[in-house]
């Protein structure tokens, strides 16, 4: 059997370790828009702030897909999967046939449409592409003045490394209070003290409407409220949507996230989604949802992977969880 994953982080790990723990002989080929390195994306944070090494980012070791016997694919997006001919089409050309197909393409950040987007000076906080053109940008440039837009849990931790930098940050946020969606009102405002207390300046209810420039550089922000802000970059850490435009065009049924089953199929039956793409069961709401956290992905991969070489083991469904750390103050959320 030939079987396909389309991605290479915490879900197509889950699933090629689950398959293997069942069947050593079926064929897998895993395929990657990002380099051949399986890195954790939570210690990007940590490799921004200075406290580890590039090497520490390490999810599993560099030989681990060829002790896996899995043929990588990488630096070659997927543009296309092809159901009635059970195939997919890379950007590069490449056709690949499949038995069985993952689709963990997890998430992509959200980014408002304003103007100046364009500019040198603004970045997103997901990969670890990301971190590399920050870190460049910043290099030797501890004066800079960064913005960062949103307050839920990838714009806290890139707020947090940027002040252990010893840059200056503003950080803006839509909701009344930062982390809205982990903590409540009285956690939140630790959190705002904490970060405050630290040099950070943090606007709640408002959010950035527009980026200015000089020179194609980021010179400036304009607030919701008609604020001003001079500054050398905006970061958007505001989250991140399902990455599911590949199902969609495929003809998947597809809502928030893909729809998945309680064994991780998609409407086809071939087809399987798990991670930050998909849509699966969440045990606290009793509902299906999307919850973009890393213990989550990997374990609908192994859901996945167990049920495409023929393993019924349905999904137990998942809980909201993350846990944080600002400037020495840690904090834990769980459930609803």
């Amino acid at each position: 059997m030939r079987i396909v994953i389309i991605g290479n982080s915490a879900t197509a790990v889950g699933a090629i370790e689950s398959i293997r723990d069942h069947d050593q002989a079926c064929d897998i080929t895993a395929v990657s828009d990002e380099g051949p390195m399986i890195y954790s994306r939570p210690m990007l944070s940590h490799l921004l702030a200075g406290e580890i090494e590039r090497t520490r980012l390490a999810y599993r070791p560099a030989d681990w897909y060829a002790r896996q016997h899995v043929g990588l694919i990488s630096d070659d997006p997927v543009t296309a999967i092809l159901p009635a001919d059970h195939m997919i089409v890379t950007g590069s050309g490449r056709t690949v046939a499949y038995d069985r197909l993952l689709i963990s393409t997890g998430g992509q950040p959200i980014i408002p449409p304003v103007t100046g987007l364009n500019l040198e000076g603004v970045f997103t906080f997901t990969r670890q592409r990301d971190a590399t053109r920050l870190m460049r940008f910043l290099d030797g440039q501890e004066e800079r003045h960064v913005i960062v837009v949103g307050g839920g849990m990838i714009g806290i931790k890139v707020a947090d490394a940027l002040l252990k930098r010893g840059l200056r940050v503003t950080m803006v946020e839509l909701a009344p209070t930062i982390l809205a969606a982990a903590l409540d009102p009285t956690a939140s405002c630790m959190m705002t003290r904490r970060l405050e207390q630290h040099g950070a300046r943090v606007l709640t209810e408002n959010t950035v409407t527009a980026i200015e420039g000089d020179d194609g550089q980021v010179s400036s922000v304009t607030l919701k409220d008609g604020t001003a802000i001079p500054c050398d970059a905006v970061v958007y850490g505001i989250g991140v949507r399902p990455n599911s435009s590949l199902a969609s065009s495929a003809g998947l049924k597809v809502n928030r996230g893909i729809c998945v089953d309680e064994f991780m199929r998609t409407s086809d039956p071939r087809i399987y989604a798990a991670g930050d793409v998909a849509e699966a069961y969440d045990l606290v709401v009793d509902m299906n949802r999307t919850v973009a956290i890393w213990p989550n992905a990997y374990r609908q991969g192994t859901i996945a992977g167990a049920h495409m070489v023929g393993v019924l083991r349905p999904d137990p469904g998942g809980v909201a969880m993350n846990t944080v750390e600002v400037m020495g103050l840690p904090a834990m959320s769980i459930g609803n």
